[in-house]
Protein backbone atom coordinates (compact mmCIF):
# COMPACT_ATOMS: atom_id res chain seq x y z
CA UNK A 1 0.00 0.00 0.00
CA UNK A 2 1.96 3.79 -0.64
CA UNK A 3 1.75 6.18 1.52
CA UNK A 4 2.79 9.65 0.56
CA UNK A 5 4.61 12.08 4.15
CA UNK A 6 5.04 15.32 2.57
CA UNK A 7 6.21 17.91 5.13
CA UNK A 8 5.96 21.86 4.08
CA UNK A 9 7.28 25.05 5.63
CA UNK A 10 4.89 27.80 4.57
CA UNK A 11 5.72 31.69 4.65
CA UNK A 12 3.47 34.24 5.33
CA UNK A 13 3.89 37.88 5.60
CA UNK A 14 0.64 40.01 6.84
CA UNK A 15 0.90 42.12 3.75
CA UNK A 16 0.00 39.98 0.85
CA UNK A 17 -1.34 39.87 -2.46
CA UNK A 18 -4.38 37.53 -3.46
CA UNK A 19 -1.49 35.41 -5.55
CA UNK A 20 0.62 35.22 -2.54
CA UNK A 21 -1.96 33.79 -0.48
CA UNK A 22 -2.97 31.05 -3.06
CA UNK A 23 1.19 30.10 -2.85
CA UNK A 24 -0.07 27.21 -0.45
CA UNK A 25 -0.75 23.63 -1.29
CA UNK A 26 -4.44 22.90 -2.63
CA UNK A 27 -4.67 19.37 -1.75
CA UNK A 28 -8.24 17.77 -3.20
CA UNK A 29 -10.45 14.99 -1.09
CA UNK A 30 -12.34 12.67 -3.55
CA UNK A 31 -12.91 9.08 -3.33
CA UNK A 32 -8.94 8.29 -4.09
CA UNK A 33 -8.29 10.46 -0.91
CA UNK A 34 -11.19 10.99 1.21
CA UNK A 35 -9.09 12.30 3.92
CA UNK A 36 -5.39 13.28 4.89
CA UNK A 37 -3.78 13.84 8.29
CA UNK A 38 -0.98 16.99 9.36
CA UNK A 39 1.21 16.61 12.20
CA UNK A 40 1.75 20.09 13.62
CA UNK A 41 5.18 21.12 15.66
CA UNK A 42 5.65 24.09 17.53
CA UNK A 43 9.31 24.99 18.71
CA UNK A 44 9.18 25.17 22.58
CA UNK A 45 8.23 28.38 24.25
CA UNK A 46 6.98 29.87 21.28
CA UNK A 47 2.83 29.76 19.63
CA UNK A 48 2.09 28.90 16.47
CA UNK A 49 -1.08 29.83 14.23
CA UNK A 50 -2.58 27.35 11.73
CA UNK A 51 -5.23 28.68 9.09
CA UNK A 52 -6.86 26.03 7.02
CA UNK A 53 -9.35 26.69 3.92
CA UNK A 54 -12.30 24.42 3.71
CA UNK A 55 -14.57 23.70 0.78
CA UNK A 56 -17.07 20.67 1.82
CA UNK A 57 -14.21 19.04 4.16
CA UNK A 58 -14.36 18.91 8.22
CA UNK A 59 -11.71 19.57 10.39
CA UNK A 60 -10.73 18.03 13.42
CA UNK A 61 -7.11 18.72 15.49
CA UNK A 62 -6.23 16.05 17.80
CA UNK A 63 -3.26 16.25 20.91
CA UNK A 64 -0.25 14.07 21.73
CA UNK A 65 -2.92 11.43 23.80
CA UNK A 66 -5.69 11.60 20.72
CA UNK A 67 -8.07 13.90 23.06
CA UNK A 68 -10.05 16.53 20.44
CA UNK A 69 -9.07 19.76 20.79
CA UNK A 70 -10.69 21.36 18.07
CA UNK A 71 -13.81 19.98 15.66
CA UNK A 72 -15.85 21.76 13.31
CA UNK A 73 -17.69 20.11 10.67
CA UNK A 74 -20.36 22.44 9.29
CA UNK A 75 -20.87 23.30 4.94
CA UNK A 76 -21.00 27.12 6.74
CA UNK A 77 -17.69 27.34 7.85
CA UNK A 78 -14.78 28.20 5.01
CA UNK A 79 -12.07 29.03 7.35
CA UNK A 80 -10.69 27.99 10.41
CA UNK A 81 -7.82 29.68 12.17
CA UNK A 82 -6.59 28.83 15.17
CA UNK A 83 -3.15 29.68 17.57
CA UNK A 84 -2.04 26.93 19.89
CA UNK A 85 -0.27 27.83 23.26
CA UNK A 86 2.78 27.51 23.80
CA UNK A 87 4.34 23.85 25.07
CA UNK A 88 0.79 22.11 24.44
CA UNK A 89 2.86 19.01 22.73
CA UNK A 90 2.49 18.10 19.13
CA UNK A 91 -1.27 18.17 18.03
CA UNK A 92 -2.67 16.09 14.75
CA UNK A 93 -4.99 17.48 12.29
CA UNK A 94 -7.33 15.28 10.71
CA UNK A 95 -9.58 16.37 7.77
CA UNK A 96 -11.89 14.78 5.35
CA UNK A 97 -14.53 15.22 3.19
CA UNK A 98 -17.95 16.26 4.87
CA UNK A 99 -21.26 13.40 4.50
CA UNK A 100 -22.77 13.03 1.15
CA UNK A 101 -19.80 15.33 -0.52
CA UNK A 102 -18.22 14.15 -3.79
CA UNK A 103 -14.90 16.28 -3.94
CA UNK A 104 -13.63 19.04 -1.24
CA UNK A 105 -10.52 21.04 -1.07
CA UNK A 106 -8.66 22.24 1.45
CA UNK A 107 -5.19 24.38 1.99
CA UNK A 108 -3.30 24.31 5.39
CA UNK A 109 -1.33 27.65 5.78
CA UNK A 110 1.54 27.74 8.93
CA UNK A 111 1.33 31.92 9.62
CA UNK A 112 3.59 33.73 11.75
CA UNK A 113 0.58 35.42 14.22
CA UNK A 114 -2.79 34.90 14.74
CA UNK A 115 -4.41 37.65 11.87
CA UNK A 116 -6.74 40.12 13.61
CA UNK A 117 -9.30 42.76 11.54
CA UNK A 118 -10.34 45.69 13.35
CA UNK A 119 -13.84 46.36 13.98
CA UNK A 120 -15.66 49.54 13.56
CA UNK A 121 -17.26 49.85 17.14
CA UNK A 122 -16.72 48.50 20.38
CA UNK A 123 -19.75 47.86 22.49
CA UNK A 124 -20.41 46.27 25.82
CA UNK A 125 -23.33 44.16 25.32
CA UNK A 126 -24.57 40.77 25.10
CA UNK A 127 -24.59 40.76 21.19
CA UNK A 128 -22.46 41.32 18.24
CA UNK A 129 -23.82 42.67 15.18
CA UNK A 130 -21.13 42.73 11.70
CA UNK A 131 -17.93 45.14 12.38
CA UNK A 132 -18.78 45.14 16.35
CA UNK A 133 -16.50 43.80 18.69
CA UNK A 134 -16.84 43.55 22.85
CA UNK A 135 -13.77 43.33 25.37
CA UNK A 136 -15.00 40.73 28.42
CA UNK A 137 -13.60 39.64 31.42
CA UNK A 138 -13.74 35.90 32.95
CA UNK A 139 -12.79 35.29 37.06
CA UNK A 140 -13.68 32.52 39.42
CA UNK A 141 -16.84 33.62 40.04
CA UNK A 142 -17.86 34.80 36.40
CA UNK A 143 -16.15 31.86 34.59
CA UNK A 144 -18.32 31.92 31.22
CA UNK A 145 -19.46 34.39 28.48
CA UNK A 146 -22.23 33.72 26.12
CA UNK A 147 -22.84 36.67 23.15
CA UNK A 148 -25.26 36.52 20.41
CA UNK A 149 -24.08 36.98 16.86
CA UNK A 150 -25.68 38.11 13.91
CA UNK A 151 -24.82 38.32 10.40
CA UNK A 152 -26.77 39.09 7.41
CA UNK A 153 -27.93 36.05 5.30
CA UNK A 154 -26.43 37.61 2.07
CA UNK A 155 -23.53 37.86 3.71
CA UNK A 156 -20.23 36.37 4.72
CA UNK A 157 -18.96 36.86 8.68
CA UNK A 158 -15.32 36.54 10.33
CA UNK A 159 -16.17 35.54 14.21
CA UNK A 160 -12.89 35.80 16.43
CA UNK A 161 -12.08 35.09 19.84
CA UNK A 162 -8.76 35.76 21.26
CA UNK A 163 -7.84 35.35 24.93
CA UNK A 164 -3.99 35.52 24.94
CA UNK A 165 -2.50 33.02 27.57
CA UNK A 166 -5.64 31.80 28.94
CA UNK A 167 -7.36 28.56 29.02
CA UNK A 168 -10.35 28.41 27.45
CA UNK A 169 -13.32 26.44 26.24
CA UNK A 170 -15.34 27.45 23.13
CA UNK A 171 -18.56 26.70 21.67
CA UNK A 172 -20.08 28.04 18.48
CA UNK A 173 -24.14 27.09 17.80
CA UNK A 174 -26.17 28.14 15.29
CA UNK A 175 -30.25 29.64 15.86
CA UNK A 176 -31.41 26.05 15.95
CA UNK A 177 -28.34 24.55 18.79
CA UNK A 178 -26.69 22.65 15.94
CA UNK A 179 -22.86 23.00 17.08
CA UNK A 180 -20.64 24.56 14.21
CA UNK A 181 -17.33 24.51 16.05
CA UNK A 182 -16.00 23.42 19.38
CA UNK A 183 -12.74 23.47 20.82
CA UNK A 184 -11.65 21.64 23.66
CA UNK A 185 -8.60 21.27 26.56
CA UNK A 186 -7.66 24.77 26.33
CA UNK A 187 -4.80 24.26 23.99
CA UNK A 188 -6.00 26.86 21.78
CA UNK A 189 -5.81 30.82 22.83
CA UNK A 190 -7.16 32.06 19.21
CA UNK A 191 -9.90 31.07 17.14
CA UNK A 192 -11.75 32.56 14.15
CA UNK A 193 -14.44 31.38 11.50
CA UNK A 194 -15.34 32.65 8.21
CA UNK A 195 -18.71 31.61 7.96
CA UNK A 196 -22.27 32.12 6.26
CA UNK A 197 -24.56 34.33 7.43
CA UNK A 198 -27.33 33.67 10.13
CA UNK A 199 -27.73 33.78 13.70
CA UNK A 200 -25.40 32.14 15.91
CA UNK A 201 -24.56 32.30 19.43
CA UNK A 202 -20.96 31.97 21.05
CA UNK A 203 -19.90 30.66 24.55
CA UNK A 204 -16.51 30.99 26.32
CA UNK A 205 -15.53 29.51 29.34
CA UNK A 206 -12.68 29.96 31.05
CA UNK A 207 -10.54 26.98 32.58
CA UNK A 208 -8.61 26.87 36.48
CA UNK A 209 -8.98 30.57 36.50
CA UNK A 210 -6.44 31.80 39.01
CA UNK A 211 -6.73 35.32 38.21
CA UNK A 212 -8.78 37.40 35.72
CA UNK A 213 -8.47 36.42 32.36
CA UNK A 214 -9.38 39.26 29.43
CA UNK A 215 -10.73 38.35 26.00
CA UNK A 216 -11.53 40.02 22.64
CA UNK A 217 -14.46 39.25 20.53
CA UNK A 218 -14.65 40.12 17.24
CA UNK A 219 -17.20 40.21 14.29
CA UNK A 220 -15.88 41.52 11.27
CA UNK A 221 -16.99 41.80 8.19
CA UNK A 222 -15.37 39.26 5.01
CA UNK A 223 -12.48 40.74 3.71
CA UNK A 224 -12.39 38.88 0.29
CA UNK A 225 -8.64 40.67 -0.90
CA UNK A 226 -7.44 39.47 3.01
CA UNK A 227 -9.35 35.64 2.85
CA UNK A 228 -10.06 34.58 -0.44
CA UNK A 229 -12.80 31.78 -0.79
CA UNK A 230 -12.11 28.62 -2.05
CA UNK A 231 -14.87 26.49 -3.53
CA UNK A 232 -15.35 23.28 -5.63
CA UNK A 233 -17.15 23.86 -9.06
CA UNK A 234 -19.27 20.72 -9.47
CA UNK A 235 -16.39 19.49 -12.38
CA UNK A 236 -13.62 17.31 -13.29
CA UNK A 237 -10.65 19.20 -13.41
CA UNK A 238 -8.95 20.26 -10.28
CA UNK A 239 -7.46 23.37 -12.48
CA UNK A 240 -11.74 24.68 -11.95
CA UNK A 241 -11.17 25.24 -8.00
CA UNK A 242 -11.35 28.76 -7.92
CA UNK A 243 -10.96 31.48 -5.27
CA UNK A 244 -13.71 35.03 -5.28
CA UNK A 245 -12.31 37.94 -4.80
CA UNK A 246 -13.15 41.04 -5.12
CA UNK A 247 -10.88 44.47 -4.58
CA UNK A 248 -11.81 47.25 -2.45
CA UNK A 249 -10.16 50.78 -2.66
CA UNK A 250 -8.29 51.89 0.15
CA UNK A 251 -9.65 54.02 2.91
CA UNK A 252 -8.79 57.59 2.68
CA UNK A 253 -6.74 59.13 4.66
CA UNK A 254 -7.10 61.45 7.83
CA UNK A 255 -4.56 63.98 9.78
CA UNK A 256 -2.15 62.77 12.28
CA UNK A 257 -1.50 59.20 12.45
CA UNK A 258 -2.04 57.32 15.78
CA UNK A 259 -2.83 53.72 16.34
CA UNK A 260 -5.61 52.75 18.94
CA UNK A 261 -5.90 49.05 20.22
CA UNK A 262 -8.32 47.18 19.59
CA UNK A 263 -7.61 44.07 21.10
CA UNK A 264 -7.19 42.79 24.82
CA UNK A 265 -3.64 42.90 25.03
CA UNK A 266 -0.71 43.15 22.44
CA UNK A 267 3.26 42.61 23.05
CA UNK A 268 5.68 45.62 22.41
CA UNK A 269 8.68 43.92 21.08
CA UNK A 270 12.17 45.24 20.67
CA UNK A 271 11.88 45.34 16.35
CA UNK A 272 9.43 44.32 13.74
CA UNK A 273 8.32 40.94 14.04
CA UNK A 274 8.15 38.03 16.94
CA UNK A 275 11.44 37.01 16.06
CA UNK A 276 12.15 40.37 18.70
CA UNK A 277 12.12 40.31 22.36
CA UNK A 278 8.56 41.65 24.29
CA UNK A 279 9.89 45.10 26.19
CA UNK A 280 6.07 45.38 27.09
CA UNK A 281 2.74 45.40 26.98
CA UNK A 282 -0.31 47.30 25.21
CA UNK A 283 -3.95 47.16 26.21
CA UNK A 284 -7.17 47.65 24.69
CA UNK A 285 -8.01 51.57 23.78
CA UNK A 286 -4.07 52.39 24.39
CA UNK A 287 -3.47 54.84 22.29
CA UNK A 288 -0.12 55.99 20.57
CA UNK A 289 1.72 58.04 18.06
CA UNK A 290 3.01 56.13 15.35
CA UNK A 291 6.62 57.41 14.26
CA UNK A 292 7.47 54.82 11.22
CA UNK A 293 6.82 51.12 9.75
CA UNK A 294 9.08 48.64 8.42
CA UNK A 295 9.27 48.13 4.37
CA UNK A 296 6.69 45.47 4.77
CA UNK A 297 4.27 47.97 6.19
CA UNK A 298 3.60 45.40 8.93
CA UNK A 299 4.47 46.28 11.84
CA UNK A 300 4.83 50.04 13.26
CA UNK A 301 7.45 51.55 15.66
CA UNK A 302 5.11 53.69 18.18
CA UNK A 303 6.00 56.47 21.23
CA UNK A 304 5.75 55.35 24.46
CA UNK A 305 4.95 57.59 27.66
CA UNK A 306 8.33 56.88 28.93
CA UNK A 307 9.85 58.60 25.84
CA UNK A 308 11.35 54.95 24.43
CA UNK A 309 9.49 53.52 21.74
CA UNK A 310 8.58 49.96 20.52
CA UNK A 311 7.19 47.83 17.56
CA UNK A 312 3.77 46.74 17.23
CA UNK A 313 1.83 44.30 15.04
CA UNK A 314 -0.44 46.68 12.89
CA UNK A 315 -3.11 43.44 12.84
CA UNK A 316 -3.67 44.60 16.44
CA UNK A 317 -4.59 48.56 15.96
CA UNK A 318 -6.93 50.97 14.31
CA UNK A 319 -4.67 53.45 12.37
CA UNK A 320 -6.42 56.45 12.03
CA UNK A 321 -4.91 59.60 10.61
CA UNK A 322 -2.61 60.74 8.05
CA UNK A 323 -0.62 57.65 7.80
CA UNK A 324 0.62 57.80 4.53
CA UNK A 325 3.87 59.85 4.54
CA UNK A 326 5.55 57.45 7.72
CA UNK A 327 9.20 57.18 8.02
CA UNK A 328 10.18 53.75 6.87
CA UNK A 329 12.69 51.70 8.84
CA UNK A 330 15.07 49.60 7.26
CA UNK A 331 15.35 46.76 10.05
CA UNK A 332 14.92 43.12 9.04
CA UNK A 333 11.81 41.68 9.99
CA UNK A 334 12.15 38.72 12.10
CA UNK A 335 9.40 35.92 13.01
CA UNK A 336 10.12 33.66 15.39
CA UNK A 337 10.50 29.95 13.96
CA UNK A 338 6.99 28.77 12.42
CA UNK A 339 5.28 25.84 13.48
CA UNK A 340 5.99 22.31 10.69
CA UNK A 341 3.15 20.63 9.15
CA UNK A 342 3.69 17.60 7.81
CA UNK A 343 0.85 16.10 5.82
CA UNK A 344 0.26 12.60 5.84
CA UNK A 345 -2.21 11.12 3.32
CA UNK A 346 -3.38 8.30 1.00
CA UNK A 347 -1.81 9.29 -2.03
CA UNK A 348 -3.38 12.75 -2.17
CA UNK A 349 -3.58 14.58 -5.30
CA UNK A 350 -1.47 18.08 -4.08
CA UNK A 351 -1.37 20.37 -6.48
CA UNK A 352 1.83 22.86 -5.08
CA UNK A 353 2.01 26.67 -6.08
CA UNK A 354 5.06 28.58 -4.49
CA UNK A 355 5.03 25.92 -1.48
CA UNK A 356 9.07 25.26 -0.15
CA UNK A 357 8.68 21.24 -0.16
CA UNK A 358 11.34 20.44 2.30
CA UNK A 359 11.02 16.38 1.41
CA UNK A 360 8.80 14.02 -0.22
CA UNK A 361 9.13 10.01 -0.15
CA UNK A 362 6.52 7.52 -1.24
CA UNK A 363 6.40 4.31 1.64
CA UNK A 364 5.44 1.00 -0.71
CA UNK A 365 4.69 -1.81 0.85
CA UNK A 366 4.18 -0.95 4.42
CA UNK A 367 0.88 -3.18 4.12
CA UNK A 368 -0.72 -3.80 7.88
CA UNK A 369 1.94 -0.81 9.46
CA UNK A 370 -1.14 1.12 7.37
CA UNK A 371 -4.03 -0.66 6.96
CA UNK A 372 -5.31 0.96 10.30
CA UNK A 373 -5.43 4.19 9.09
CA UNK A 374 -8.33 3.07 6.20
CA UNK A 375 -10.56 2.76 9.20
CA UNK A 376 -11.34 6.00 11.24
CA UNK A 377 -12.21 3.10 14.08
CA UNK A 378 -8.24 1.44 14.21
CA UNK A 379 -6.79 5.51 14.09
CA UNK A 380 -8.65 5.78 17.44
CA UNK A 381 -6.48 3.25 18.55
CA UNK A 382 -3.51 3.92 17.20
CA UNK A 383 -0.60 2.92 19.01
CA UNK A 384 3.44 2.82 17.96
CA UNK A 385 3.28 -0.59 15.24
CA UNK A 386 4.08 1.72 12.83
CA UNK A 387 6.87 3.34 13.71
CA UNK A 388 8.88 0.26 14.39
CA UNK A 389 12.38 0.99 12.90
CA UNK A 390 12.97 4.27 15.15
CA UNK A 391 16.17 5.14 13.27
CA UNK A 392 14.47 5.87 10.28
CA UNK A 393 12.37 8.86 12.20
CA UNK A 394 15.17 9.99 15.00
CA UNK A 395 17.67 11.45 12.47
CA UNK A 396 16.14 14.52 9.96
CA UNK A 397 19.20 14.23 8.22
CA UNK A 398 19.19 10.69 7.28
CA UNK A 399 15.43 11.21 5.95
CA UNK A 400 16.77 14.12 4.03
CA UNK A 401 19.56 11.75 2.65
CA UNK A 402 16.78 9.18 1.73
CA UNK A 403 15.11 11.60 -0.75
CA UNK A 404 18.36 12.42 -2.08
CA UNK A 405 18.87 8.83 -3.11
CA UNK A 406 15.65 8.28 -4.76
CA UNK A 407 15.59 11.45 -6.74
CA UNK A 408 18.90 10.40 -7.88
CA UNK A 409 16.96 7.31 -8.73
Amino acid sequence: MNRMIVTLIVLFSLVVSVNAQLAETLIILDDTTPAIDAVISLPSDTTGTISVDLAGASLTLYDAEVQIALEVADERVHNVQFNIMPNMGEHSLHLERLDNVDKAAVVIESLSEFLLQSPAQTVNDNSLGVDQGVNVVLNSTSPNRMIDLSIPTDQLGVFAAYSPNATTMNQLTDSTGTVVATSMLGHLDGLSLLIDGGDYQYTMLGVNLAEETAASLLLTPYDSEQMPLLYIPQTESIDDVAVVNSLEEPPTNMPSCQADVFVSSVNLRSGPGTGYSVMNYGFQNDVFPVGGTNPQNNWIVIGLPDGNSAWMTRSAVNMTGDCSTLSVFDIPYREAPEAEVVVIGSDPIIEQVGVVVVSQESYLDYDDEYEKYEDDDDYEDDDDEEYEDDDDYEDDDDYEDDDDEDDDD
